[in-house]
């Protein structure tokens, strides 16, 4: 190497840092011009030419160069995105940031001849003005930025590293090879620019019929439910219906996982959704209501409509058991989730069956309980709803029912008195407060009161025996206690009572003979 080269080497070694600080800077600007422009792209890159690479270079071309100002590529950037026709938007930004050399630039689509093919990249040399917001060490300094495809990229890496870098060059029919490669991938460029030209236009076509009223053949798919759920003026109702619930804002999702599930139950056009909704809003509303009293929620996504509505489908077409279970399995993946679901959404379907004085009852009922778990792990309404049930079969009206939701609340929630008034009524909560044990109750009196109150007496029976058939899941001490509690005090309360202490008896017998 001569002295000039070396002298080259020593000027890149002092400046090194300041080319790494440059590529940190122009990789920001690089990104930044990604970002206004609303681009996703594949990659934004940069790299400073190591010591060893730059002396290869001088080894082989040091006669190009009489400085290291000469030298253009020491930092190299590169953009490669998807689509051919984002080059030149993303040229137009690089040329208005950067300071362009315009003599050294060029775009090698432009120098192709009409009757060849090859590597097809917008390469500009840049540098950054001084007097700007930059500090002086890093301005003025030349790099490159190249702007490219995906393909364009992964052809020019191949031929660059089996075919420029090769000591003995390449064949003819190797070039030959090269180029029409070079050719099929300038071809599938276009296509892809064209098939998104296409999709952005089906789009257009499908949000146009849908705002005219005119998309019921429309067939479902991930352009179209989007374009649906988003500009169809009943979906959006039903969805903002459904985030007033909880007072929940709206987050735009993409409902493409809705398709299979739709095509499930049978539903393959836009007109198709519109028929769901016409049949099955007012029972979505109900499953949303149930489903959203658990929970304070802040958000909600855009698709909740299509969950409610096809699970509102599934109940007001009869779906059976093994059906709900496989339609639910489609997004859960897991047949024992899938199963647990489907008994919940059944068990809905029951209590929607109340009167809407009764479901606004559990709904809040839900709430007060929320977080209390049972002595097997279950969340601890599933104890009112189930007495409440029991009530409702044996034929019992709505005060039993709420009473029934109630009987609770006041002895382990922080409930208070005026709401039990207020979804209640006075009977209703005469009854919860006899039902209710204070730290220092009598256990004499407090059965004598619940035996003076209908209402109290009625649901206490069908509470007890909800207790003692949930009870084998408690170990044998409490199995005991509250078999003898049972005997003392409940055996006069129904005929069922006994047979119930009796069964739950036998659970420890039968324990203890293993």
């Amino acid at each position: 190497m001569n002295l000039k080269c070396r002298l080259i080497l020593e000027d890149y070694r002092k400046q090194r840092d300041d080319f790494v600080k440059l590529g940190d800077t122009v990789h920001s600007m690089l990104t930044e011009i990604v970002k206004e422009l609303g681009l996703t792209v594949l990659a934004v890159e940069h790299r400073v030419k190591e010591e060893k690479s730059l002396a290869g270079k001088l080894e082989r071309k040091g006669d190009l160069y009489n400085s290291i100002e000469d030298i253009t590529d020491i930092l190299g950037c590169r953009i490669i995105c998807f689509l051919a026709d984002e080059i030149d938007k993303i040229g137009k930004k690089v040329e208005e940031k950067f300071v362009i050399d315009w003599a050294n630039s060029s775009d090698k689509r432009a120098l192709i001849k009409e009757d060849s093919f090859g590597y097809l990249s917008l390469h500009y040399i840049c540098s950054l003005p001084y007097g700007d917001k930059w500090p002086d060490e890093i301005c003025g300094k030349k790099f490159e930025i190249q702007i490219k495809t995906v393909l364009q990229h992964a052809w020019s890496v191949i031929h660059h590293d089996i075919g420029y870098k090769s000591d003995f060059g390449v064949p003819r029919e190797i070039s030959r090879q090269f180029a029409r490669l070079a050719g099929l991938l300038e071809l599938a460029d276009d296509e892809f620019v064209r098939a998104r030209d296409n999709m952005v236009g089906y789009t257009e076509d499908v949000r146009r019929r849908i705002k005219t009223d005119d998309a019921n053949d429309v067939i479902i798919n991930m352009i179209s439910l989007n374009e649906y759920v988003v500009h169809n003026e009943k979906m959006q109702a039903l969805i903002k219906e459904i985030s007033n619930i909880s007072g929940a804002e709206i987050s735009l999702i993409d409902p493409e996982g809705y398709i299979q599930q739709l095509a499930f139950l049978g539903v393959r056009r836009l007109g198709d959704i519109e028929r769901m909704i016409n049949e099955n809003h007012d029972l979505a509303i109900k499953l949303a209501r149930k489903s959203f009293a658990n929970f304070d929620l802040d958000i909600v996504s855009s698709s909740v409509a299509l969950r409610f509505l096809c699970r509102a489908e599934l109940l007001n077409k009869n779906y059976d058991f093994d059906k709900i279970v496989e339609f639910l399995k489609i997004s859960l993946k897991n047949q024992e989730k899938a199963e647990k679901q489907a008994k919940h959404l059944l068990k809905q379907k029951e209590q929607l069956m109340y009167s809407e004085r009764v479901q606004n009852a559990m709904i809040f009922a839900t709430k007060k309980h929320s977080g209390q778990k049972r002595i097997g792990g279950d969340d601890y309404i599933t104890h009112p709803i189930a007495v409440c049930d029991a009530v409702k079969a044996k034929g019992f009206g709505e005060d039993y029912q709420i009473t029934a939701l109630f009987h609770d609340l006041l002895e382990d929630t922080d409930a208070t008195e005026e709401e039990v008034l207020e979804y209640g009524n006075a009977e209703i909560l005469a009854a919860v407060k006899v039902l209710t044990k204070n730290d220092d109750y009598n256990m004499a009196e407090y059965i004598a009161g619940i035996k003076k109150n209908e209402l109290a007496f009625t649901v206490k029976i069908e509470d007890r025996l909800h207790n003692l058939s949930c009870a084998v899941c408690a170990d044998d001490a409490f199995k005991r206690k509250y078999i003898s509690e049972t005997y003392s005090w409940f055996l006069d309360f129904s005929p069922e009572m006994k047979r119930a202490a009796d069964k739950l008896a036998t659970t420890i017998e039968d324990a203890n003979s293993k």
